[in-house]
C-alpha cells in the first residue's frame, strides 16, 4: 500500500475500534449525524452522572443541559441512559467522554 491511513473515522457504533487508531498513532474521530440537542445530551452525560444520584427516570424535575431545553427524564432519556447499573450505560458514558465536537453555522 503506497498511501498509509492517517485517520480513522467511525460512526457511533464503531467506537470500539478507536484503540486501533491509537495503536497505529493516527487521528481518530466519531461521526454522528444528529441534532444539536442529542449531541449536547451526550457530551453532558458524564456531568449528569456525577450530579444526579439514583436513576434519571426517578427524577421529579427536568434535567438541565446548558444551552438546551431541559430533559424530561421519563420522556427524553435515551435507552442507553435508562439503567445506570447496566453495561450499556457504562458504554454510553465511555462514548460520551470521548466525543469531540466541531460546530459550524
Amino acid at each position: 500500500m503506497k498511501l498509509c491511513p492517517t485517520m480513522l473515522i467511525v460512526d457511533f457504533f464503531g467506537t470500539e475500534s478507536l484503540p486501533i487508531a491509537e495503536e497505529f498513532g493516527i487521528s481518530k474521530y466519531v461521526y454522528i449525524a444528529s441534532n444539536a440537542w442529542f449531541l449536547s445530551l451526550m457530551v453532558y452525560s458524564p456531568t449528569l452522572d456525577e450530579e444526579v444520584k439514583g436513576e434519571f427516570v426517578d427524577e421529579k424535575e427536568p434535567l438541565k443541559i446548558p444551552g438546551c431545553r431541559s430533559v424530561h427524564p421519563q420522556i427524553d432519556i435515551v435507552d442507553g441512559m435508562q439503567d445506570r447499573t447496566s453495561q450499556q450505560y457504562n458504554e454510553h458514558l465511555g462514548i460520551a467522554r470521548r466525543l469531540l465536537l466541531q460546530v459550524m453555522e
